[in-house]
Parts: structure tokens; C-alpha cells; sequence
């Protein structure tokens, strides 16, 4: 109950929580868990907390909607909503730190890959780089707006290097290429992801060999620098 009080203090003075939810079955029984994350208004730290790990009696599609309504309102994060009810919180081991579920995700990603290298070791190494990309950009801790370009560019650099070597997964590699290419092209002509990653000193300019990417930064820039006028002195 304590832990309960803490976490529904800690999401009271927030204005927007992410809440994501999972349903499983086991031995012909059904169980649903509920996790809250939100962003502190004060120090911006994350902070996620596991809401519920409860037994989810009859057919997912009849009765989640209202599971979650009585989760909700257990914590006082659907406060609109007519049918609340109570939900019981599991406290014993049921909360996770963003490191736990980083690790957790990173060793399922590397479990799955590590039994693909005994099957279908190429297609294991056409895919190594890209779920360490998406270990990167799902981190929840120690990343930024700037890594996403160097990410993004470095995965691109890899395949090109893999795609050399290739026989049978060349098609792969094409089709991961256009998907990079169609998803976040125009990501490399927006100066505010370019000077993020700029401004990160693990990254500054080493990322792109692109003259034309830095300048674009510089111009817009400069360009707001001398549109810009202090009300102080007009």
C-alpha cells in the first residue's frame, strides 16, 4: 500500500502518463500487466512504475477495457472515466527500473539472434546491426535527440559494408535500405536533428562527411542571429 501511495502522489502533479499494457495466457489462464511512465515536470528524470501483474478473468476482448479502467482508477489517471473500480497492486517484486527493462529487451533482441547465428548465421549478421540500433534509440535512460541521426547513418554505413559480402541477403538489406530511406530521409535535412547531434560532444561533426548537412546548420544559424531582435533595444 505504501508503494501504491508513493506512485499515485508521484503521477498526481503530471500532466501526461504513457501506460502500456500486456495480456497473456498460461495453463488456460489469462493474466494482464499494466506499466506508467511519465516525465517529472520538476527535474525531467523518467520515472516508469508497474501499475499491475493480476489475473484477467474471461475473454480479453470483453473484459480489458474495463481491467484497465479499475487499474486507472486505482491510481487516479482516469479520473473522467464513469466505471472505475478498484484493482489490486502487486508490491512484492513487481517494479522495474528502466535499466531492468533495457536489459531485459537487450537480452531477448540477443537471445533470438544468438539462436539465429546457429541456424542462419547471415541473416543473423544482416540483422545484428540493426536490432543494436534499436537497442540505442529505445533506451530509456542516457539518449538524446541527438543520437537518432548518427544511428540512423552509422546502421546505413553498415549495411553498405555488409552488402558487399552478401549473396542471399542482399534483398534484405535492400529492402531494410528503403524502408531507412523512405522512414527518415527527410530527417537529414532538418537543422534542428542535425545541430542536436552536433552539439552532443560524442558525436560534434564526426557522424556525416556531408559538407552541405553542417552548413545548413551554420546558415540557419546565422540566419536567426540576424533576424532576431532584442525588444530591449527597438
Amino acid at each position: 500500500m505504501k508503494k501504491k501511495k508513493k506512485v499515485t502522489e508521484a503521477m498526481r502533479g503530471v500532466d501526461h502518463i504513457a501506460t502500456t499494457t500486456d495480456c497473456w495466457s498460461a495453463r488456460r489462464r489469462s493474466f494482464i500487466g499494466v506499466t506508467a511512465h511519465w516525465i517529472d515536470p520538476d527535474s525531467l528524470n523518467r520515472w516508469s512504475a508497474v501499475l499491475a501483474c493480476k489475473r484477467l478473468r474471461g475473454s480479453h476482448t470483453f473484459v480489458l477495457a474495463g481491467a484497465l479502467n479499475y487499474i486507472y482508477s486505482e491510481f487516479e489517471i482516469c479520473a473522467a472515466a464513469p466505471d472505475c473500480y478498484k484493482v489490486e497492486l502487486l508490491v512484492h517484486g513487481c517494479r522495474k527500473t528502466p535499466e531492468d527493462r533495457q536489459r531485459q529487451r537487450r537480452g531477448g533482441r540477443q537471445s533470438s539472434l544468438q539462436r539465429l547465428r546457429g541456424s542462419n548465421p547471415k541473416y543473423a549478421a544482416t540483422m545484428s546491426p540493426v536490432a543494436k540500433a534499436i537497442n540505442i534509440l529505445q533506451a530509456e535512460t542516457n539518449v538524446q535527440m541527438g543520437w537518432l541521426l548518427p544511428t540512423i547513418n552509422l546502421l546505413i554505413t553498415k549495411l553498405d559494408r555488409l552488402k558487399l559480402s552478401l549473396k542471399y541477403c542482399k534483398p534484405l538489406v535492400d529492402a531494410l535500405q528503403l524502408g531507412l530511406k523512405k522512414r527518415f530521409s527527410h530527417t537529414f535535412h532538418d537543422p534542428e536533428l542535425i545541430a542536436a547531434a552536433i552539439l552532443l560532444l560524442k558525436f560534434k561533426t564526426t557522424w556525416t562527411k556531408d559538407d552541405t548537412t553542417i552548413r545548413m546548420v551554420f546558415q540557419e544559424w546565422t540566419t536567426s542571429r540576424t533576424t532576431w531582435k532584442n525588444p530591449c533595444c527597438s
